[in-house]
This record gives C-alpha cells, structure tokens and sequence, in this order.
C-alpha cells in the first residue's frame, strides 16, 4: 500500500509541472492577444486542469482529493477498471483534464478563435462559486437548477431569480438553430472543394465545442461562436459559388447590446401587454427592434456606470421599466409603412369570431319611433371586404366607417329583403294593412327603392319559399303588379306624427 501511495505521489508531481507549464503557456498566450489581463492561475487551478481538484490537493492532498471529486461522481467506480497500467489512488491519475474544456472556455481560451471570457472569470469567480456543495445534493434536474438559481441570487439578489434559466433556454435554441444549419451544409453536395468543406469542418468544431463546454459557461462567448459557425458555414457557400440558405436569427448580439448581456434568454418571453399578446421573439429576434423604445435605458446601479464594485451601491428602480404605451405600440403596428397584413396578427382573434353590436341610427316618421337600434356585426359575412375599408384609421378599433358607407344602396331594387337585416321580429307588429303604409313609419326616399316582387315577400314569409315558385307573390295576393304596389304605397297619405 506505501509502495501505491508513493507512486502515485511522484506521479502527481510530474503531473503537476506539466499543467503549471501549460498554465504558463496558456497565460503567455492572453498576454500576446492583450485582451483580458487577469491572473487566470487563480480561478482555474491551473487553467488547463480542474480548479475542485487543485481546491482539494491545496486542501489536503490525496484524501481530500478523492472527497472533493466524490462530491459529484459518489460511487461512479464501485468494481475496478482495469484501464490504466498501474493501479492509482486518486481520481486525477485517469483524469488529469478534468472539466479542462469548460474551464477553457469560461476564461475565453478557445484555439482558433477570439471570444470574451465570461464576465465571472473576469470577476475573478472560480467554478466552485456556483458548483459546490448546495448544488450537488439537489438532485440532478428542476431540483438541481433551483439550487443554482438560489446560489445566482445569493450574490446578486432576488432580481436575478430565473436569469439562469432564460441563459439556458436562449442558448438550447440557439444552439440547435446553430447545429441544424452546420448539418445541412455538412450534407449538401454542392460543397465539395476543399476550401468549401474546412469551412464547413470549422463551423462544426464551433459547434462540436459548445456541445463540450456547456454555452452557459459563458454565454457571451458561446454567442461569439454561434454566429461566428454561422459565418463560417456562409464562406463555404460563397467558396462553392452557391446561393446560401438563409442564416437562422440569432436576434441581438450580447457583445453590442448591454441588455442582452444580462437577459439572454429574454426573447421568449411572452407576455399579455393592453389586452394583447406580445412575443418578444418576434420583436427581438424577427424585427430587431431596441430593447430601450420600450424599456428606460437607466444603468442597473443609481448612479450611472457599472465599473464600481457593486458592494453597498443602490439599484436604480428605473432600469427596465416599462416604457411602453398603447400609443407606441400603434405607432409600429398600424404605422402608413406598415405593409404587414392584418390577418398577420388577427388571424386566431377570438373577437374576430363574435358578434359585435354596432349602434345603428334609424329615420323613421313617427314622433315616439325609436332613433337608434343595436345590429349584431358578423365579421364572417364580411371575408371579402379588407380591413382597410371600415378600420380607415388603422389601430383605432372603435373609429370604423358606418355601414352606410358601404350598404348606402341596400334599400336599392331586388333587394333580398328587411328580414334579412331586421329580422322575423317585425312581423308581430306588421299586419295586412301594413303593407300599404310604409311611408307612414319609413322614409318615402327610402320606400321609394323598393319592389316588393318575390324575394321581398319571401325575406318575411320565409314558409312560403316552396309556394308557386317562379311567380310573383303580389299579383295573387295584393291583386296588382310589384310595380304598381309600390306607386300605391308611395300615394298612400302621411299622417301628422302629433295625430297618430
């Protein structure tokens, strides 16, 4: 057993000076490109290696070591491997390059590439700040992600609460909109000389990387790279001679837009805004509109500026609020520009599949007539009508053109008839006389533009549609011609309203 240890503690320290001579190398490298300059050996023990493992050998060698990496993988190797050529007691004797790709990528050390390190790594945050032992005995999972959300308010406070999880789901959609272009242009044939397909390779090595290093890690970074696979697979349709198909958005980019540094994610995010549905997906994304004309621009701390160590500052209660109006959501939507078309966004209104009741103004003789009456308004019997030509001021529902506008001749000849728009109500009030004094309640322009042939008699005597079909109804019935009917009820006298 001595004879073990000792092995293992020579072979520890080789391995040591092999990872602080990478470490060196690494450090040299950020020192050249005069990015970022930071002490990385400090966060990632060393960069190339695992900063839980060299958080546990400065704590106390190979006992702690094998504690510390059984923390996350308890019981992972409970019958022995047999893999290595001498048996050895600590984890780090196979797994020397631990968690060294997610590492790499937290601080920005990407080969053949230039990305951001993660604001955190810039802050001098190692990886045990949020992996330690609150998050690992959750369970993996909702469990699991609430403990890291809890750890990310621990810090920031409660305004933080569910940024975690907008990262991750801006960065899964992203990542399979990504992946899902490279793969195409991986498959598409046209792409076939060499400088076409190392594009293609280098795209897919971007994308092979995020998959490693988890895009959350670093999510500026992971959007550098993102659009920089993009890119590179839209070079090797360019070198190909080939239209390219078109990119996926990626919507704004956190390295341009100080929001979206901090509220990646945000662009699903859905919420009823003045009664209505808004998708931030569709402004962000689809239409790239600026996060401030609808949010204040104010900074995040009172003051201004957000170099200041965050210790003992005040939170500006202006940053993010709301600025919106209805106003300046019509000034977008029903702009004269607009040229998107109604149905774009009305298509599944419920409003659209309800009767409306409009107001009607009535002219009728008598005295006590009432003036007005409420007409049930079906969208459904206007499908061929646009929009435009009853919502005249776009956005102002209730600022629409009256019916006469376009029903100004529905008293015309060979009209269908009243019931149709007045209904089978009337007819209790109606009688056999009736028929003769209609200008005694209606006006006699009005009267004057009816026939009453058979399609008029028919929109009151509905049963009677089956009756002597083909014949008209006022030659049997009222003894005379429709026309003459009409000159009759046009001579009929007008009583005075104050003698009825």
């Amino acid at each position: 057993m001595l004879a073990l240890l000792v092995a293992g503690c020579q072979r520890e320290s080789s391995n040591l000076e092999t990872r602080r001579r990478a470490a060196q190398d690494v450090e040299n490298r950020r020192q050249s490109t005069k990015e970022v300059e930071v002490d990385t050996t400090s966060l990632v023990t060393p960069v190339g290696g695992d900063s839980l493992i060299g958080t546990a050998r400065g704590l106390g060698g190979e006992a702690t070591l094998r504690s510390e990496c059984a923390a996350c993988h308890e019981g992972v190797h409970k019958a022995p491997l047999g893999r290595a050529p001498e048996v050895s007691l600590t984890c780090l004797g196979c797994h020397d390059t631990s968690h060294q790709v997610e590492q790499s990528f937290y601080a920005g050390l990407v080969r053949g590439a230039r990305i951001h390190p993660d604001t955190m790594f810039v802050t001098r945050v190692s990886c045990a700040g949020c992996h330690n032992d609150s998050t690992f005995a959750a369970p993996h999972g909702p469990q699991r992600l609430a403990a890291m959300d809890r750890m990310c308010t621990s810090c920031h406070g409660r305004r933080f609460s569910g940024m975690l999880a907008r990262w991750r789901t801006g960065v899964e959609w992203r990542s399979r909109a990504v992946a899902g272009y490279v793969s195409q242009a991986a498959g598409d044939a046209r792409l076939a000389g060499d400088a076409a397909r190392s594009r293609v390779r280098g795209a897919r090595q971007a994308v092979d990387l995020l998959q490693l290093a988890g895009p959350v890690h670093n999510v500026r970074g992971a959007d550098q790279l993102f659009r920089a696979a993009l890119d590179s697979t839209a070079s090797a349709y360019a070198r190909a001679g080939v239209a390219a198909p078109a990119r996926p958005a990626l919507g704004p980019s956190p390295a341009t837009n100080g929001c979206v540094s901090c509220h990646y994610g945000v662009e699903t995010a859905r919420k009823t805004v003045f009664d209505e549905s808004f998708d931030h997906a569709t402004h962000l994304v689809r239409s790239a509109v600026a996060c401030k004309e609808c949010h204040s621009n104010y900074n995040y701390f009172a003051g201004g500026g957000t170099s200041s160590p965050s210790v003992d500052r005040d939170v500006d209660a202006r940053h993010g609020k709301t600025t919106l109006t209805k106003a300046s959501c019509e000034s977008c939507h029903h702009a004269p520009t607009t040229k998107v078309e109604c149905t774009a966004c009305h298509a599944t209104d419920a409003r659209l599949k309800q009767p409306i009741r409009v107001t009607m103004a009535l002219t009728l003789q008598p005295e006590k007539a009432p003036r007005s009456r409420a007409v049930a308004f079906q969208h459904s019997q206007h499908e061929k009508t646009t929009c435009a030509q009853c919502h005249t001021t776009p956005g102002a529902v209730k600022e629409v053109s009256s019916c006469a506008s376009c029903h100004a001749d529905h008293h015309k000849e060979k009209a269908s008839g009243c019931a149709q728009c007045h209904g089978n109500t009337m007819l209790a009030d109606h009688k056999m006389d009736t028929h003769y004094k209609c200008v005694s309640c209606h006006v006699r322009e009005t009267v004057a533009r009816l026939l009453p042939d058979r399609a008029f008699c028919l929109s009151c005597h509905v049963k009677q549609v089956t009756h002597e079909p083909g014949r008209e109804c006022a030659p049997c019935h009222l003894r005379q011609s429709p026309t003459e009917v009409r000159r009759r009820i046009l001579a009929a006298p007008v009583t005075p309203p104050g003698k009825r």
